[in-house]
């Protein structure tokens, strides 16, 4: 089985839209997909598959101690995908108890399936961090503005420590570091990830190895999506170029996806986009993602690309982002002389991305105070 958590440093990037088109699409490709709601709380991942009145799920599970997790398994109206829905109705689940989650991991690897898809709460709270961490081979979603990128850097450097946390046994040397540094009131998030494995390796070598084993298995992959411009693309590159220098990872680029006007209209329809647009720009850049997932060696201890192959791929995606771009012009031009697109529906569009373009830069204006102001209180990125 093959595990893939898909989670977001923040909301609205789309996540649950990518999480759904790429179980659906590899359902259809004959393999035996399971698609889990664990946005806990918020759970509203079943809309995007246009299934109704799902009232039991992850949450019916974790308070019904006899309960088997594959009887609560959904079979969707799509060959070779079930769907596990999320609280079901159940107050108070957006903060699991240790023995919780713990069950609820037990339970979901004993489902029989080719891919198991988490789709994980916005976010970089423990659970979703812990979730995501159940393979070395999730999906980062993000999109190409200042908040969805910091975002997801930080939900990255989050997932390291609680990699320490994980690995460094209670009472041992690096623990007591850890414990110490929390101590003297030092925001974990103002420290070099470097520069703190310098000093843990010091502080507890009988450790770190296993640590650092750890460490080398946890290759992210990345989605940018929600692009509006080719040149967009290549902020997945510098994305990736912090990460490695700051978090000593690296990334895989799955490819980039374009915003979508038929996303809505796809929604409003009860339908995934891969269906009610197969040959549509998003379809497509879904299609080339799960075509690079299934390429890789299934399981979760797949061996990794390296640095050449890695690079080549976000030059790659860049290529695919300039093809789509164009294509997608090419869609709107046919859609406004065919009078699928009225007047009124461009001007719209126009009037829907001005306003996205002044909250941008609303966003950008507070960030980027924030950022001065932490300049001078000495943070360190």
């Amino acid at each position: 089985m093959t595990i893939i958590p898909v989670a977001s440093g923040k909301g609205g990037v789309g996540k649950s839209t990518v999480s759904s088109n790429l179980a659906i699409t590899l359902a259809k490709k004959r393999k035996r997909v399971v698609l889990v709601d664990l946005d806990l709380g918020a759970g509203n991942l079943h809309i995007t598959l246009g299934l109704k009145n799902i009232s039991y799920g992850v949450g019916t599970f974790l308070v019904t101690p006899s309960m088997d997790i594959t009887d609560l398994l959904v079979r969707t109206e799509y060959h070779d995908l079930f769907f596990l829905a999320g609280d079901g109705g159940v107050v108070g689940l957006a903060n699991l108890t240790f023995q919780q989650k713990k069950r609820l991991i037990e339970a979901l690897m004993t489902i029989q399936c080719d891919y198991l898809i988490l789709d994980l709460g916005a976010g970089s709270g423990f659970n979703t961090v812990d979730f995501f961490l159940i393979s070395g081979r999730g999906i980062i979603v993000t999109a190409p503005n200042m908040a969805a990128t910091l975002t997801a850097y930080l939900f990255l450097k989050n997932a390291i420590f609680r990699i320490i946390a994980s690995t460094f046994p209670k009472e041992s040397k690096g623990a007591l570091f850890m414990d110490h540094l929390k101590r003297d009131g030092l925001s974990l998030q103002k420290i070099y990830i470097s520069k703190l494995l310098e000093q843990l390796k010091i502080a507890d070598p009988e450790n770190f190895p296993r640590f650092e084993k750890v460490l080398k298995a946890f290759r992210p992959r990345l989605i940018m999506n929600m692009l509006d411009e080719p040149s967009s693309a290549s902020k997945a590159e510098r994305l990736r170029r912090t990460i490695v220098q700051y978090l000593g990872i690296d990334m895989e680029h799955l490819g980039v996806i374009f915003r979508d006007e038929t996303q809505a209209r796809a929604l409003a329809s009860g339908l995934p986009v891969v269906l009610y647009k197969p040959q549509g720009v998003m379809a497509q850049a879904i299609n080339r993602i799960v075509e690079r997932i299934s390429r890789t060696q299934e399981g979760n201890m797949a061996p990794f690309l390296n640095a050449d192959d890695i690079e080549a791929g976000y030059k790659l995606a860049e290529a695919e982002a300039s093809e789509d771009y164009i294509e997608k012009m090419e869609s709107v031009e046919t859609l406004f002389k065919e009078g699928a697109i009225s007047d009124g529906d461009l001007i719209e569009t126009l009037r829907t991305q001005q306003y996205e373009l002044n909250q941008l830069r609303k966003e950008n204006r507070f960030l980027k105070s924030k950022i001065v102001k932490a300049s001078k209180d000495g943070y360190q990125f």
